[in-house]
């Protein structure tokens, strides 16, 4: 475990036991990412289309099945967090895009935990700003497009 850094945003919406038992498993090398499931059910219909949308791009550009792009509950291997570290990767929402696509460039594994999203009455709300944080994906999205058409 001490090859794992974690990254937890939206920790009071996922039964963290679904999670951390999967890392407790030998996974030092592979980004794992918890995939809320039953997540996409109450979103609203533009965001779930802006989700798909988004977890379709980064699984073209990755090579990997990516179930939910915008995630929160991760732990990263050392080695993709020194890397995205040492970069100028992008801020906010952007940073979790970057980070798929940094650990397959390094070909690293990613190891997607089913767990059960929860919506307390009393949760705190979004930090994401549907123009903004949606514009940053997909110039970063597009950006990485055109990167690898050259």
């Amino acid at each position: 475990m001490d090859d794992l850094r974690g990254a937890i945003s939206s920790f009071d919406e996922i039964n963290g036991r679904e999670f951390t038992s999967a890392i407790a498993r030998d996974y030092a090398d592979a980004l794992v990412i918890g995939a809320p499931m039953s997540s996409r059910r109450p979103r609203p219909p533009l965001r779930l289309a802006a989700n798909r949308l988004a977890d379709w791009a980064v699984s073209r550009i990755t090579g990997c099945r990516v179930i939910d792009s915008q995630s929160g509950l991760r732990v990263y291997p050392r080695r993709l967090f020194e890397v995205l570290m040492d970069s100028k990767a992008e801020g906010g929402f952007a940073f979790e895009t970057r980070a798929l696509i940094t650990a397959a460039e390094l070909g690293l594994p990613l190891l997607l935990i089913p767990v059960e999203a929860r919506y307390p009455a009393h949760r705190r709300p979004s930090h994401y700003r549907p123009v903004r944080d949606t514009v940053r994906i997909a110039r970063l999205l597009i950006g990485e497009w055109l990167r690898r058409m050259r």
